[in-house]
């Protein structure tokens, strides 16, 4: 992507009649292309459209635009980032994906949010050097070198146990899930859970379980 292109690209021609078209960075070495297409296949993108589109992150940014919206300013990465992994999940339960390749490409984005638990609390713990972090996802979760060295960058500059929240997000709305389950009893349904569920916006799941289950709502947490 040229340089003047990159302020804009990400986020132009989203909808519309119009269609964009990002290509590869022109000065990457062949070798590079091919790691990169390696990391980013056709199995793996299975798993990350819908996590940020439909029913991932577009799905709740729709909600949250909508619905007690002055709750954004008090945002909670957990609730975004655990609503996008959950929906694969969901999808997992589904039948989504339907071959091994597909499968193993679950599987796989399910291991990094796991890595990112361990290698990012262990950086802001200063357990952990640059390089660790690089050799660790390069040797125990796959991931190609230079997937890696990004996935790195990501952890030290975005706020601290911020990649924590895809897993304990999305393990804490399927918890969730379950306990609407049995106190709603015939009136559950997976619609009117996640219905109510986003349109409580993007605070905190510890929070919206107030709500969802009709408890009264401790004084330190109005």
């Amino acid at each position: 992507i040229q340089a003047d292109a990159q302020n804009r690209y990400p986020f132009a021609y989203y909808s519309g009649d119009r269609m964009g078209y990002a290509y590869a960075t022109r000065s990457m070495e062949h070798e590079a292309k091919e790691a990169a297409l390696r990391g980013n296949n056709r199995y793996f993108t299975r798993t990350v459209v819908p996590h940020e589109l439909i029913p991932g992150h577009h799905l709740q940014g729709f909600f949250a635009d909508r619905h007690e919206t002055q709750r954004r300013h008090f945002g909670s990465s957990v609730l975004v980032e655990g609503w996008g992994f959950y929906t694969e999940l969901l999808l997992d339960e589904q039948g989504y994906f339907r071959t091994p390749e597909e499968r193993l490409g679950h599987l796989s984005w399910k291991l990094v949010r796991a890595a990112r638990i361990l290698v990012s609390v262990k950086y802001h713990l200063g357990r952990i050097t640059q390089e660790e972090m690089v050799r660790f996802l390069v040797d125990q979760v796959g991931l190609e070198e230079a997937g890696a060295k990004a996935e790195v960058e990501r952890y030290m500059t975005y706020s601290p146990l911020y990649q924590a929240s895809y897993m304990i997000g999305a393990l804490a709305i399927r918890d969730l899930r379950e306990e609407c389950r049995k106190a709603w009893g015939d009136r559950f349904t997976l619609y009117e859970f996640h219905r109510r569920l986003l349109e409580e916006n993007s605070i905190p799941i510890a929070l919206i379980r107030y709500s969802l289950l009709d408890l009264e709502v401790p004084r330190n947490a109005r």
